[in-house]
């Protein structure tokens, strides 16, 4: 006899077959760009202290967090775990759906989704599936493909290849329709804001993507870009392709938002969900709902708990004696802006704004940056220890960390073209702000205020100019020369709480250091939840930052970080949250300020990132941008500074680097490092001022 549940499966079943069509499946690799093979497949804490990942955390989010936000999960292949040589290929396809789903807007349109898929190799007692969701908003499927890789069959999953895994690039980017401003070129390198979309470049990109897609003025087709759209997508592709199996969707970062959205469709078909990393759904009105207004605080509130256990910590309390890393690194604000040119540390900063922005600003930026990046987030102290003290060899030594860190940072990554900047603009501008929008100078004081934060004020201008400029903190604003705006009405699913589908259940992840969704959304998303306490379960990882399927690495040498046995074991599971194996987390990496040498000598040229002296100045010649870098010494001689990665374009000629260099005197360090950095840095703050690129995401690595 069939259940409710079967019934009403096979009922969306046939009306969804009678809609989308498939192009595919086609052999395709796993990897969609080619990259190095990785040394190790471990995810111990020695080897992730090797890595330093950090797409996404480029210099040309100094100043615009708005950039620094969202991105979502950024993973590097050989810090989680590769595919093994035994992993099944993986499938691809397209998937047409309309642009409009019933209900959401009005038009005959269609577009394609991509799906890319890794079947089981292996016959087990029961057919499963799980959906790996990337986030941004705006970000494509490109770096799921290594947490693919990990949950289907590496040590320490469940899955041994026995679960089919897949992934999407979710509607508006990569593969699927991006959004993009196309007969404005505005996002290409050659225009006149070199691929950036400015505040003035803005409503010609938003008139024509509204144009694309039929609108005239009155955002009903902007709608078919909503989040609900896009969880519309993943229900019917569930209900398509998994009708007969299990069925788990794991998002992380926005992914979660999304996941959350899909929850509130309620598709039966659908077993368990997994979010990580959580954006609350709903709350606003007590301030529980997260917003990008109020991204400083929130990360300045995780930024304060990393520092104060900085005390509890043998070898960074040690540097800090008298006063504690948080008060030293306050007072290094306060003493900084009162008299930028007060020391040559701060001298460096303050040059690198042009004169025209205070110091603090930027090391408060930085800060932020290193905090979002587990695998460097130990840099903090001792930077805030250097820049104290600041002798000669603390200026060689911070010289050396912006020059490596800018560099490494500011590598170009293939994946970047498959993300859209334009639909992160409209999701976060339509469901993830604060409305009425507070002032730009109210969210900046947020920021002024922080020790460690993100400046989300820009997203102001942008939001008044999207909106129509009608909210009272818009009158000092710049208004749009045209009538099309960039932000959909909310529906009935926008800020409400969640009923937990009958069947059920969900997990919830969360690193106690996560600055991009700290772990107060994933509690209150948890509360919020409603349902039997059996279907829901919340485990937070205390050193972990964001996105802890990666960010968990354990003590175990060649396997697999603790979040992804979490998430295999829930699946293997049947989604009995009581049942879910959790002895990995008493062999988690524990939290630790220790620098170790290589790592000191790759970004600092020194074995000991709080005392040694640097055996030079890094250079950064085309030479060193394999991943191998020099650095020169007093006497113009080089030493090895162990696998420097190097930006290809600094923006100085070799020949003059060569010769600052070979006569290097503390004045010449400062010299290079404002030449270096400062054109790159000062276009940075001038195109972030107005920037709206996002990047949320975590270590190895944009949420």
């Amino acid at each position: 006899m069939f259940s409710v549940r079967h019934l009403l499966v096979v009922a969306a079943l046939l009306q969804t077959n009678s809609a989308q069509k498939i192009n595919g499946w086609y052999p395709c690799n796993l990897r969609t760009f080619s990259t190095a093979a990785p040394s190790s497949s471990s995810s111990s804490s020695a080897s992730v202290e090797a890595e330093i990942t950090a797409r996404g955390w480029s210099a040309t989010e100094v100043e615009d967090p708005a950039t620094s936000i969202f991105r979502s999960l950024v993973v590097n292949p050989s810090t989680a775990v590769a595919a093994t040589s035994t992993s099944a290929s993986a499938e691809c396809a397209e998937i047409s759906m309309p642009l409009c789903h019933d209900g959401i807007c009005t038009s005959n349109q269609t577009i394609q989704v991509f799906v890319k898929r890794m079947r089981a190799r292996t016959q087990a007692t029961k057919s499963r599936a799980i959906w790996v969701l990337q986030g941004g908003p705006g970000a494509s499927s490109v770096n799921m493909e290594t947490i693919m890789a990990a949950l289907y069959n590496a040590k320490g999953s469940y899955f041994s290849g026995a679960v089919d895994v897949y992934t999407m690039d979710h509607r508006g980017t990569g593969r699927s329709s991006k959004l993009q401003c196309v007969a404005t070129q505005i996002e290409t390198s050659g225009s006149p804001t070199q691929g950036q979309i400015t505040d003035s470049t803005f409503p010609t990109c938003v008139q024509d993507v509204n144009l694309q897609l039929g609108d005239d003025g009155d955002v009903n087709n902007l709608k078919s870009f909503s989040t609900t759209s896009a969880a519309t997508d993943l229900s019917k592709l569930v209900t398509l392709l998994n009708p007969s199996s299990e069925t788990y969707i794991y998002g992380v970062s926005y992914g979660t938002y999304l996941v959350e959205r899909l929850m509130q469709l309620n598709n039966p078909a659908i077993k368990g969900y997994i979010l990580d990393g959580v954006v609350s759904q709903s709350g606003s009105a007590s301030g529980q709902k997260l917003s990008f207004t109020d991204w400083a605080t929130n990360m300045d509130e995780v930024g304060q708990s990393f520092l104060n256990q900085c005390a509890k910590d043998t070898t960074c309390s040690s540097y800090f004696p008298t006063t504690s890393a948080a008060d030293t690194l306050k007072a290094l604000y306060t003493a900084m802006d009162k008299n930028p040119t007060g020391t040559q540390c701060s001298s460096v900063v303050y040059s690198l704004g042009q004169s025209k922005t205070r110091p603090s600003y930027i090391l408060r930026s930085l800060m932020g940056q290193l905090f979002q990046i587990q695998s460097v987030r130990s840099f903090i102290p001792a930077l805030i220890y250097r820049f104290n003290r600041c002798n000669s060899n603390d200026v060689i030594a911070i010289t050396n960390f912006f020059i490596s860190f800018s560099a490494i940072t500011s590598t170009p990554d293939e994946s970047d073209s498959y993300d859209s900047t334009m639909l992160y603009n409209l999701i976060a501008l339509s469901e993830l702000f604060t409305y009425p929008t507070p002032t730009r100078q109210a969210v900046q004081a947020k920021f002024l205020n922080a020790s460690i934060g993100s400046d989300t004020s820009d997203l102001v201008t942008l939001y008044c100019l999207a909106s129509g400029g009608t909210d009272k903190a818009c009158a000092s604003e710049p208004t749009s020369p045209n009538k099309y705006k960039f932000i959909y009405p909310t529906d009935k699913y926008f800020d409400k709480p969640i009923t937990i589908p009958t069947g059920a259940s969900v997990l919830l992840m969360s690193g106690l250091l996560d600055p991009q969704t700290p772990p107060k959304f994933a509690r209150y998303q948890y509360a919020s939840f409603v349902g039997d306490d059996s279907s829901k379960r919340l485990i937070e990882f205390p050193a972990s930052a964001h996105g802890t399927i990666i960010n968990t690495p354990v003590t175990i040498a060649d396997t697999v970080p603790c979040g992804t046995t979490i998430v295999s074991s829930y699946v293997m599971n049947s989604g009995d949250v009581t049942a879910i194996d959790t002895t990995c987390t008493s062999y988690l990496s524990p939290l630790s300020y220790a620098i170790s040498p290589t790592l000191g000598k790759r970004l600092m040229a020194t074995d000991d990132a709080y005392q040694g002296k640097p055996s030079g100045l890094f250079t950064t010649d085309k030479s060193s941008s394999s991943g191998s870098g020099s650095s020169s010494n007093a006497n113009g001689g080089s030493s090895d500074s162990s696998a420097i990665s190097s930006s290809s374009d600094t923006g100085v000629s070799s020949s003059w680097r060569g010769a600052a260099i070979a006569g290097f005197i503390v004045a010449g360090v400062l010299l290079l490092l404002v030449i270096y950095l400062g054109v790159r840095l000062r276009q940075a703050i001038l195109r972030a001022k107005h920037a709206n690129e996002y990047v949320m995401e975590p270590p190895s690595t944009t949420v």
